[in-house]
């Protein structure tokens, strides 16, 4: 029986493991009866290892600053012999790359997530070196989604852009992101898992410069203090220093406004705690300068937060009217925005009411069925 081979070399952090995890726990619910096969990196989606009908090919990639390039080679070379001697029909990945050595008879389906390359604003704030690889990436993201028999888009955002870069408009489906959606109860013992005592202002993302985290400093820092000097609120920022450089400007950026003492680093949470901080967050700011499914975004929104987010596509696509958004620009916007939603107690409450509901509408189960419906493309 012929089946699909799911490319997750590229599911190694971030929103590419939460969709990689949230589909291949519901693919057997959508797709009982065919062969998949997956391929990653050995470190990476552990407990996919103990699925016993999932076939998983573990390859060894490397930590290199050349892992890129060792992956492209991998999937150019190794990967189609691997579909052959499978005796699989379809390729599937949710990370863009297309190798052009696929048997001529393997249907292909291609998942664009990364929209980086695509920002103006995002491409400004790079290096020279940052920019050479964010036009490479673009490159390869294009040739891919022409060659590809479908494309999948996460967004609208993601669709149109495509289509202005010549891909055929017929063959992509917008498929979005899905959510957990969060069950309301009240947490044990807050006073001590908490890093602060609330109310605070909750920020999650990993630290990389299109993440665009001097604009919620410089915010904070125009926000009023009270006459013993204090802040009603603590910013407390979750997330993982992979761009080290872009980290320690964060943190020299906060010494010089001298807000070490309203600001809280956090270098990433295991999913129980991170949950902990939803729930007992005030208000949840989203400054980020591109995104494709804001998976963040949605999961504040999941936890019926007051939000304030960047204003750039496609964020305003899943926010919609439960959101205010602030020039992605501007940090005294953003202020504005933030004083005005902590001010407006009957606002803020309305806003985390109508973000809930909204995310309700973003499920892992309608991304798990919409993909292996594509897939049954190939069998007809």
């Amino acid at each position: 029986m012929p089946g699909i081979l799911l490319n997750l070399l590229a599911a190694t952090t971030g929103g590419q493991v939460t969709r990689a995890e949230a589909f291949l726990l519901r693919f057997r619910t959508y797709a009982p009866g065919v062969r998949l096969v997956i391929v990653k990196e050995r470190s990476a989606l552990p407990f996919i290892n103990e699925i016993p009908d999932f076939r998983v090919h573990n390859v060894d990639i490397g930590t290199s600053r050349f892992k890129a390039l060792h992956r492209a080679i991998w999937e150019n070379l190794n990967l189609p012999k691997l579909m052959v001697g499978e005796g699989l029909d379809t390729y599937l990945t949710f990370s863009h790359f297309l190798p052009r050595l696929l048997p001529k008879n393997v249907f292909s389906i291609v998942g664009v997530s990364n929209l980086e390359p695509f920002s103006k604003m995002a491409w400004e704030v790079e290096s020279n070196a940052a920019r050479l690889r964010l036009m490479l990436l673009r490159h390869t993201i294009i040739t891919s989604s022409k060659r590809a028999d479908q494309v999948i888009a996460l967004s609208h955002a993601c669709k149109n852009i495509l289509v202005k870069c010549g891909v055929s408009k017929s063959k992509i489906k917008v498929i979005p992101n899905g959510v957990e959606i969060c069950k309301d109860h009240e947490d044990q013992n807050i006073a001590t898992s908490l890093p602060c005592k609330p109310p605070y202002i909750l920020t999650v993302s990993h630290f990389y410069r299109y993440k665009n985290f001097e604009k919620i400093i410089e915010a904070l820092g125009l926000l009023s203090f009270n006459l013993k000097g204090q802040m009603q609120y603590k910013l407390i920022m979750v997330g993982k220093p992979y761009d080290k450089h872009y980290y320690n400007e964060i943190v020299d950026l906060i010494a010089k406004l001298q807000l070490q003492d309203h600001i809280i680093i956090i270098p990433g949470l295991e999913r129980k705690s991170l949950d902990t901080l939803y729930r007992n967050a005030a208000f949840f700011v989203f400054t980020s300068l591109i995104e494709n499914s804001p998976n963040i975004l949605l999961e504040a929104m999941s936890h019926s937060l007051p939000i304030v987010s960047s204003d750039v596509a496609p964020m305003p696509e899943f926010g919609g009217g439960s959101v205010s958004y602030f020039n992605a620009l501007s940090a005294s916007d953003l202020a504005e925005k933030l004083s005005d939603v902590m001010e407006d107690t009957e606002r803020s409450t309305k806003m985390g009411i109508l973000a809930k509901q909204r995310a309700m509408e973003y499920s892992w189960d309608n991304f798990t069925k919409s993909v292996i419906d594509i897939c049954s493309i190939a069998s007809q």
